[in-house]
């Protein structure tokens, strides 16, 4: 089981709790579309509660918030599709020029990096905004999901036995707080594990990564992506993906910097088993100012 959830035996099924994760029962979804018909679109997987744990705990049959916020739950894409839209409004505003093109489905390696950094913290639920919810069936999250703390629902206290029953998944405490921290503090935070404390973590957070940001979109450098634009404006073409795949694919829309002119040169002649030396030679020829000067205009 994820270390982010209670075990089943341990939830507590008499009160609610912040954090807990809430299905979409026939009730809740009547519910939400008599009062909110936006969030009971099936997009939203499952709804978080959001409401402090002590404002919860029912004494007598009552709890003392008179309203229960809720978060709503989407895919951990959808998620990263929100943070990639920041990164080009970001580039947009700086360099005038969109770094995304046919949707997110090529997108500038400028982003690459930015968009790794946001997604291994929001896997740790150290990304403003968030709280990542990882697949688990002994938990019943049936997918990578990610709730969105900045979208919330309110619900009236009297609906409280209702959300009980759409109760599936309970947080360990100190993910309890976490939740708490990411929606009232920047200041004091909340060491919860992280998934680099291990070997399987690492491993697991690295297959994420290639299956959510590498292999998502196909990464291209801004220098070709600025010329393919130009070449679809000149031409007076629509940008579509199959235009934009047509130009990738000619050999004079193609940008080469200093290392891949040496990875192209040396990568055939080369001994097999000699990586170290190879290595080091391509770093020795790339800094050579004679090569400098040949290739200035790759990069």
């Amino acid at each position: 089981m994820h270390f982010t959830y209670e075990s089943p035996d341990s939830t507590d099924k008499a009160n609610l709790c912040q954090g807990d994760v809430l299905f979409r029962t026939p009730q809740l979804i009547h519910l939400i579309n008599q009062l909110h018909p936006y969030f009971a679109e099936a997009k939203y997987k499952a709804y978080m509660l959001l409401t402090q744990s002590c404002d919860l705990f029912r004494r007598n049959g009552r709890c003392k918030a008179p309203y229960l916020t809720l978060a709503v739950v989407r895919t951990v894409e959808d998620a990263l599709r929100h943070e990639l839209n920041a990164l080009d409004e970001t580039a947009i505003t700086l360099d005038s020029e969109s770094k995304t093109m046919c949707g997110h489905t090529f997108v500038s390696e400028k982003l690459k990096d930015r968009l790794t950094i946001a997604a291994t913290s929001l896997f740790n639920n150290n990304l403003d905004g968030y709280f990542f919810l990882r697949a688990d069936s002994e938990a019943f999250v049936g997918g990578d999901w990610c709730a969105f703390l900045r979208v919330t629902i309110p619900l009236r206290v009297e609906h409280y036995d209702l959300l009980l029953d759409a109760k599936r998944a309970q947080l360990r405490d100190v993910f309890q707080a976490k939740v708490g921290w990411l929606l009232g503090s920047n200041y004091a935070r909340v060491a919860t594990p992280d998934w680099t404390s291990s070997a399987s973590g690492i491993e697991e957070q690295g297959r994420l990564l290639q299956g959510l940001v590498h292999k998502a979109h196909q990464w291209i450098p801004d220098k070709q992506m600025t010329k393919i634009r130009a070449r679809l404006k000149a031409d007076e073409v629509a940008e579509t993906e199959a235009s934009v795949r047509a130009l990738l694919d000619d050999p004079s829309m193609r940008i080469r910097n200093r290392r891949q002119l040496i990875l192209a040169a040396v990568s055939e002649a080369w001994p097999p088993g000699k990586q170290v030396d190879r290595n080091r030679f391509i770093g020795q020829l790339q800094n050579r100012p004679e090569f400098r000067e040949a290739v200035a205009s790759g990069k």
